[in-house]
């Protein structure tokens, strides 16, 4: 039972330890706490196309906004008379026949101003 107990702490030490160490993983704790717009910005760059939304959500919450389904905005405490400082993400793709798609995969994602 003790080398289980030392087994389980040492992997706890660990994994604490890497998300210490994770930036990304600082930025999404941060974020989901204040809305800090710097915060955002490290998550932006990490962000790939193909993530699943579950993914995306476990680094930044639950949206603040979704103005059609599968488009999400992620408010950040940054304003500027363009608007609010935001992260925009797209799980719709856009068919040949130009239908769209709703997905559970990230297709495109950007951070910019969002109009209010």
């Amino acid at each position: 039972m003790r080398l289980l107990h030392e087994m389980l702490s040492a992997c706890l030490a660990a994994v604490l330890l890497a998300c210490a160490s994770d930036p990304v993983a600082l930025a999404s704790e941060r974020y989901r706490a204040t809305r800090d717009a710097s915060s955002l910005e490290v998550i932006c760059g990490a962000l790939r196309s193909g993530m699943t939304r579950s993914e995306v959500e476990g680094w930044v919450g639950e949206p603040a906004y979704s103005p059609v389904p599968g488009q999400d905005y992620y408010a950040s405490d940054r304003r500027s008379p363009e608007g609010i400082y935001g992260l925009v993400v797209e799980y719709r793709r856009l068919e040949r026949d130009g239908s769209v798609t709703e997905t559970d995969r990230l297709q495109e994602f950007r951070c910019e101003a969002i109009g209010e």
